[in-house]
């Protein structure tokens, strides 16, 4: 079956964070990171029939769904977990949030490279702790300064504490390497850090000779001091059911985390977990056909953003995000930010201030090529304009 990612979805009145600021107006949002496609149709066929049913009771959860993400787990990235390993969450968000409580104390830092997706630094925020930024250098691609890393970590006198890491990562859509991921863990050994792995976009791996590697999966060292977190929301569109999941191997920090959320939060929603079996289970063709035409639409964002004068980016080696390069074209301009030029002609993208880096921007290209083509001749025009 040949599934439609053409078609577009007025959701300018659909209670959409991404559109509710531009209900009433003609520009493109490309900002927030859900995607302008219908969910799979599998997904919506099993909510309506649970709709059908007419009762929407409280939840309990399901041995077999634990068992089908273990499965889903060892069938694309080949690593072994087990069911009471799986804990239940209402977001990533929330789950990054309940680790930075709980795996540091007040006097212990977290630790994260810019550009970073924005919960990561209300994280530190929420928890009251300090937060350690180490920015990301750019070469061929976006890398990580180990150095830099190393040196604040020693001028800290860290001795415990909390890496924030986004694997793959949310601006840049880098995909870490297994050596990369080995450093990392190396860093976190030799200052006592735990590691929350932030993998919602782990299906989501564009070039074809990557592939995605859990942090917990790189040994049984990695596996004590991490928590994975992950979610089918970004890759099958459903992040408005609230399901996600943290993978804790260690059973001293599981028993923790388990006893900090206990009455937080309700049993997840039935949709939601229908939804997640409903993805792990019926929709690969779907997601292998979406990968292609997010491939399409990233090789053609890529090009045509490369050669408007003033703007760079470097591919995305995964997700759906395109982190665009805007400092050569406000350096000449004089502008600080262009969020809001380009927004003035008619296209708003991820804030590069909210990521801890002016003068660049977010483009979400998950949208029919139609939109796309539309979003970046109004780029064009905004710079050729101005």
């Amino acid at each position: 079956m040949n599934y439609n990612f053409d078609q577009i979805i007025d959701r300018r009145n659909a209670y959409s964070k991404k559109w509710q600021k531009y209900r009433n107006s003609d520009v493109i949002a490309m900002s927030v990171a859900d995607m302008e496609f219908a969910a799979p149709p599998p997904i919506l066929n099993a909510l309506a029939k649970e709709i059908d049913h007419g009762i929407l009771g409280y939840t309990l959860y399901q041995t077999e769904l634990k068992q089908t993400v273990v499965n889903y787990l060892k069938n694309e990235y080949s690593w072994r977990v087990q069911e009471e390993e799986i804990i239940w969450l209402p977001s990533i968000v929330a789950g990054m949030n309940i680790c930075s409580r709980i795996l540091t104390n007040n006097n212990q830092p977290l630790i994260t490279a810019t550009p970073i997706y924005p919960p990561f630094f209300q994280s530190a925020i929420n928890s009251n702790r300090q937060l350690i930024k180490t920015q990301l250098v750019l070469n061929e691609h976006w890398e990580w300064d180990f150095a830099n890393l190393d040196k604040q970590l020693a001028q800290n006198k860290t001795d415990g504490g909390l890496l924030l890491l986004c694997n793959p990562h949310n601006p840049t859509g880098r995909v870490w390497l297994y050596d990369e991921l080995e450093k990392l863990l190396e860093i976190t050994c030799k200052y006592n850090l735990k590691v929350c792995s932030d993998e919602i976009h782990c299906d989501l791996i564009l070039d074809k000779n990557l592939k995605h590697t859990p942090f917990a999966s790189l040994n049984l060292e990695a596996a004590a001091r991490s928590v994975v977190l992950m979610s089918p929301a970004k890759t099958f569109n459903i992040p408005g059911l609230s399901c996600a999941f943290a993978v804790i191997q260690n059973p001293v920090v599981r028993e923790s985390f388990e006893n900090f959320i206990r009455g937080l939060y309700p049993q997840i929603n039935i949709m939601g977990l229908i939804a997640c079996k409903t993805a792990l289970t019926q929709c690969q063709e779907w997601k292998t056909q979406l990968i292609g035409y997010l491939r399409n639409n990233h090789n053609f964002a890529l090009e045509k953003i490369n050669k408007i004068s003033g703007l760079m980016a470097k591919k995305s080696e995964a997700t759906y995000l395109l982190w665009v390069n805007s400092k050569e074209f406000c350096d000449k301009r004089g502008i600080i930010n262009p969020f809001s030029l380009f927004e003035k002609h008619g296209v708003a993208f991820g804030n590069g201030a909210d990521f801890g880096m002016g003068n660049h921007f977010r483009l979400n290209f998950a949208c029919p090529k139609e939109q796309l083509t539309r979003a970046l001749n109004r780029i064009h025009n905004a710079i050729q304009t101005y």
